[in-house]
């Protein structure tokens, strides 16, 4: 926090930063459903790929740290620091806790 106020860019940087399992700079899909506990589940699967889909505006299979960045600041504006702050933090304990599957 700076003078009082969340840093969102900075902390989802960090996220992305532990999301890049091969340090490409980019996310893959399967990099990015690890954030999800329930990836097994099909609905849930088709709605993360919706989502990836929508974040990767130059189509190339990748979200960049910009793409990363702008769609989930686009997405948090609505949100106090609060709950985009819980929110990050929720993504950052599933970031720490996943099984690393992207290592190209």
């Amino acid at each position: 926090m700076t003078d009082g106020k969340l840093d969102r860019e900075a902390l989802l940087t960090y996220i992305f930063s532990r999301c890049d399992d091969n340090n490409s700079g980019s996310l893959t899909m399967k990099e990015y459903a690890q954030l999800n506990p329930t990836m097994d589940d099909e609905a849930v699967f088709k709605h993360l790929t919706e989502i990836f889909r929508r974040m990767d505006v130059d189509n190339n299979e990748r979200v960049s740290i910009k793409e990363w960045k702008d769609y989930n600041l686009k997405e948090g504006e609505s949100s106090s620091d609060d709950e985009f702050y819980n929110y990050a933090s929720y993504w950052l304990q599933l970031a720490r806790s996943r099984n690393i599957t992207d290592k190209e």
